[in-house]
């Protein structure tokens, strides 16, 4: 005989778990694979007894209680094969869906208990409960979407997870499975709620406390990495200096042995390293210096002007964090566009009283995703890494006292910084 109660439970756990997983990778063809794994899984539970014929009553509910980890266990493999993403990851994720579901199917039963919606709805059990739970699901998830499932996806939170985080998730389903199975009291319907309430908080609260520890953990690589870069490129930028002024030493010492079209090759060959960078703030120097280098290397004009002595107040190590992001960030969107006219990045700083604006100006070709950390261009590969360099530029710009904003017209890309010296 076919189980509707069975197959109406593992939509609305399959329903409740994509709250989390919405924003993990998925497998292609994703709509495929998710209908055709949802089908089977459904095909399975459909067939599944949800009783046995018994006297002893605790059998009976210890039956139930398996056959409801079954359905669950159907619904993290449905996700398993749709979604590209570690199994721990989908159990954490799912383990919140079916929390989600439980409160949701609680909620339900304690308003058939307490309301008259009974004596309205005359059709027979399990059809009356199924019109309420149309109600009250969609209410729920929806609430449950738009607080803890943007959370969650804002802040990749079951991206991360570790041991103590799968167990919780398991006590988790254990929870909201067991206690309702052997109670059917009014209190004991209440108890589950607040228990899968506390439960999916807690967990929510790990996953957060793991992902905020990761991503110190990867910043400060980030800022011990860029730190040994900058001693690197200084001692490279001195080197080349060396190296620049013996090379036109002993140019000028060839004096007539060379022809004026091999001595303006050689001279014009010097020229793009022995370019003067003078800006005031001797990092800001050795910064500019290595990317003038690079830019002119794919044909991308690199200017400055401003007062950049302004900006001795900041540290060498965020200095060159957050200039060498910001202008990888723009040369990284400048070297895609194919006008010559177009392939310019701009950098400006005015003190303004207290505060010291920065300004980095470029030509841009694609969208520019807005997002709670600040932006994201549809053309980035690793969104990762990317936001790991406007989350420091954001974080060494609120160190001095300010911030940065990002304004975009469909052509023009700026992003500006307020910087304050320490008092």
């Amino acid at each position: 005989m076919v189980s509707f109660s069975n197959i109406i439970t593992l939509v609305e756990i399959m329903a409740a778990g994509l709250i989390f997983l919405y924003s993990f990778p998925k497998r292609k063809p994703f709509w495929l694979r998710l209908g055709l794994s949802a089908l089977a899984a459904v095909t399975v539970a459909a067939f599944v007894p949800e009783g046995i014929e018994t006297e002893v009553m605790f059998l009976s509910r210890v039956y139930v209680f398996f056959r409801y980890m079954l359905l669950f266990a159907l619904s993290v493999g449905v996700m398993c094969l749709s979604f590209e993403a570690p199994f721990p990851a989908v159990l954490c994720a799912s383990s919140a869906g079916y929390a989600v579901q439980h409160i949701a199917s609680r909620v339900t039963v304690l308003l058939i208990r307490t309301t008259p919606v009974r004596k309205v709805l005359t059709m027979p059990y399990p059809w009356y409960v199924f019109i309420c739970e149309a109600a009250v699901f969609p209410v729920i998830y929806l609430a449950v979407f738009l607080t803890l499932g943007r959370l969650t996806a804002k802040n990749r939170l079951f991206s991360r997870y570790n041991r103590a985080m799968n167990i919780l998730s398991l006590a988790m389903v254990i929870v909201c499975i067991g206690i309702s199975r052997f109670d059917q009291a009014y209190a004991v319907l209440i108890y589950p709620i607040a228990m899968c309430l506390f439960a999916l908080m807690v967990q929510i609260s790990l996953n957060r406390s793991v992902s905020l520890r990761e991503e110190n953990a990867v910043m400060h690589r980030v800022i011990a990495e860029n730190s040994r870069r900058y001693e690197v490129s200084k001692e490279s930028m001195d080197l080349l200096n060396m190296k620049l002024h013996d090379l036109k030493y002993r140019l000028s010492a060839l004096g007539e042995d060379l022809s004026s079209e091999e001595a303006d090759l050689v001279s014009k060959a010097i020229g793009i390293y022995d370019r003067k960078v003078e800006t005031g703030n001797e990092v800001l120097d050795v910064i500019l210096a290595e990317n003038v280098i690079r830019c002119d290397s794919m044909d991308i004009t690199l200017t400055w002007m401003g007062n950049f002595a302004a900006l001795d107040f900041m540290d060498t190590v965020d200095m060159y964090i957050f200039f060498g992001n910001a202008l990888d960030n723009a040369v990284e969107a400048v070297r895609r566009i194919e006008e010559k006219e177009k392939r310019q990045i701009s950098i400006t700083a005015e003190k303004r009283g207290d505060p010291v604006i920065v300004t980095f100006t470029n030509f841009y070709t694609g969208d520019i995703l807005p997002t709670d950390d600040g932006f994201r261009t549809t053309k980035k590969k690793d969104p990762d890494s990317h936001g790991f360099g406007i989350k420091s530029m954001r974080m060494i710009a609120q160190r001095y006292g300010g911030d940065i904003t990002v304004s975009y017209d469909g052509e023009l890309f700026s992003l500006s910084a307020y910087l304050h010296a320490p008092e």
